[in-house]
């Protein structure tokens, strides 16, 4: 008799089979996953926080006291040791990569009887992974104070003051830090440190100091430095903020740098070349809305000055007014952006407000809109406004763009609008080369000096506005052989010449052309040039390696055309009485024609 299989038998064949099959897709899965992870594939789950909480404003370390002082939660992330046992105290810190957060319970002031303990020093194997958050609501400003009264030393130390490491991820956020002796924040030896939504003022020497070549990816954002938190000038005993000994990739962002007794930024030498800054968005000199020079508003002296050299850094989208308040009239300093350091190159100065803002308002600068000195190579300057510097000094050459220096070549000045700098300054120009006045062509172009002294092109006539909106200029241009292509820029301009307020349009001639002349037309890209603000054109050369001239003297194409004008009126002035005498004549001799008896 032949067996059958029994249904439960069936069914468990198939079940066996089935498990086997998802078992081994199953360790395929596994085996991928693991795969991944190993490739960095699956990113890793970030360590949690450690929170701990200070709940008093206090400045004392007891052990056992039930409370926790924000020096004792500084040392409990430090040492990730709890400050007591009883409750209430500072919970112990983690060890990295986890981040121990500092946050408050209560708003106030502390103030504080000595230097708070450092963080990321170097006296325990922790590095930093700290973050201490003042902004108890979440709303930008600070609820908590830090006040020394005027004591010795800086607010906080951040980093290691010897060699051995550095202070890593570390954010400050939401403090504001008052009337220390030394620094408001001193930053030595620190990788990822942010800095934000704090107020740093009235400290005895400068408001933020980052230093060492070892300091790199600090963040500086959205804080009031030499403002209070009423809004008003408190200055810091020298700069706002000062980068030192080749710190590198320091973003300075939406701040308002201002009130300072020395520069609103200052970027120092010492101890190697610094790189890949980027300075945006900020108010550096004027209140915080970017609208006026308010009282002790501005700083006291650059509002950014760079002092040791420096490469690819970007300074962009910023308002930098009212800098030199605690200049005299004849005192040389208190420009908006100097750049005095060799070895600096492939730098950019983009669409910045230098003097004014987007208003036109007078924000003025005391001395230059944008100095560059000796050895300050291949910048960029475009898209700037750059006006109404220098009017508050009675020193010689201030400028829109003032540079200088035998090795100052190849910077670039491009789309920018420049215009009433200088004041009563009589050598007051939109660009200086070798920051001495006007300097007359030469054939041939053989000199040297700032941007190579490169020769501006010359205008000889120009007209417009004939019914058509365009305008045609005719130029000259003698040119070093060997230096082209060279690109011309054409603006229309308020005054006789030396400076360029509207940008409109631009042509290139070409390498083979070093001097010659020609006829461009273009139409205006805003507005006209004939109105009573903008009724000049004026020109700049640029050569192929980027050193741009002077501007040009003034054409007017208003007066041309009203002489076109002039010309058309006077032919139909003189033609139309003789037409009529013509047509009289005509006529009466038509009726004397008429009138005469018939011959017989």
């Amino acid at each position: 008799m032949r067996a059958f299989p029994s249904l439960f038998d069936e069914h468990l064949s198939v079940g066996v089979e089935g498990w086997l099959q998802r078992d081994h897709c199953w360790r395929r899965m596994v085996m991928a996953a693991v795969l991944m992870l190993c490739l960095g594939l699956i990113p890793a789950r970030p360590a949690l926080a450690a929170s701990i909480v200070v709940n008093s404003l206090s400045d004392t370390t007891p052990a056992n006291d039930g409370v926790c002082t924000l020096r004792e939660a500084i040392e409990a992330a430090n040492l990730n040791t709890a400050s007591g046992a009883a409750s209430g105290e500072c919970a112990a810190g983690s060890n990295d990569p986890t981040v121990d957060v500092i946050t408050f319970s209560l708003s106030g002031t502390i103030t504080l009887g000595g230097a708070l303990p450092g963080i990321g020093d170097g006296t325990s194997d922790d590095p930093g992974y700290v973050t201490i958050d003042g902004d108890n609501d979440d709303n930008g400003s600070p609820d908590i104070v830090l006040d020394r009264n005027g004591g010795g030393g800086a607010g906080l130390n951040i980093g290691r003051s010897v060699d051995g490491g550095q202070a890593i991820n570390v954010t400050i956020r939401g403090l504001e830090i008052r009337e220390f002796g030394a620094q408001g924040i001193n930053i030595v030896r620190a990788e990822t440190l942010v800095i934000e939504d704090s107020y740093i003022h009235g400290n005895g020497n400068q408001g933020i100091r980052i230093e060492n070549d070892s300091t790199t990816g600090v963040t500086i954002e959205d804080c009031r430095i030499g403002v209070d938190a009423s809004g008003n000038a408190s200055a810091n005993g020298t700069n706002g903020i000062q980068i030192n000994d080749g710190a590198d990739n320091v973003t300075i962002r939406n701040n308002v740098i201002s009130g300072n007794t020395g520069d609103g930024l200052q970027i120092a030498g010492g101890g190697g070349d610094g790189s890949g800054h980027l300075i945006e968005n900020n108010k550096i000199g004027t209140n915080g809305a970017g609208t006026s020079c308010s009282t002790n508003f501005g700083n006291g002296t650059i509002g950014i000055a760079i002092q040791g050299g420096v490469a690819n850094m970007t300074i962009q989208n910023n308002i930098i007014g009212c800098n030199g308040r605690t200049q005299s009239a004849g005192g040389s300093n208190g420009d908006g952006i100097q750049w005095a350091a060799a070895s600096s190159t492939n730098n950019q100065i983009k669409n910045n407000y230098i003097g004014t803002n987007a208003s036109g308002t007078n924000l003025g600068n005391h001395q230059n809109g944008i100095d560059l000195g000796n050895g300050v190579n291949n910048s960029l300057i475009q898209g700037n406004t750059i006006a109404n510097n220098g009017s508050t000094a009675t020193s010689a050459n201030n400028d829109g763009i003032h540079i200088d220096g035998t090795t100052t070549d190849n910077n670039k000045i491009t789309q920018n609008s420049i215009y009433d700098n200088g004041g009563a300054d009589a050598d007051g120009l939109g660009i200086d080369l070798n920051g001495d006045g006007v300097n007359a062509n030469d054939s041939g172009d053989p000199d040297s000096g700032s941007n190579a002294k490169q020769n501006f092109p010359v205008i000889t006539a120009a007209a417009g506005n004939d019914g058509t909106g365009q305008y045609d200029v005719t130029f000259s241009w003698d040119f070093k052989s060997g230096e082209g292509p060279w690109t011309i820029e054409f603006f229309c301009n308020k005054d006789g010449g030396g400076e360029g307020k509207t940008y409109q349009a631009s042509t290139t001639i070409l390498s083979g052309t070093a001097s010659g002349s020609t006829t461009f037309s273009f139409t205006p890209l805003t507005g006209t040039c004939n109105d009573a603000t903008n009724n000049r054109i004026t020109a700049t050369a640029t050569n192929f390696a980027g050193s741009t001239s002077e501007f040009s003297a003034a054409a007017d194409p208003t007066a041309i055309t009203l002489q076109r004008l002039d010309a058309r009126i006077a032919t139909p002035l003189i033609v139309i009485p003789l037409l009529l005498l013509a047509l009289l004549g005509l006529g009466a001799g038509m009726l004397f024609q008429r009138r005469r008896p018939a011959s017989v």
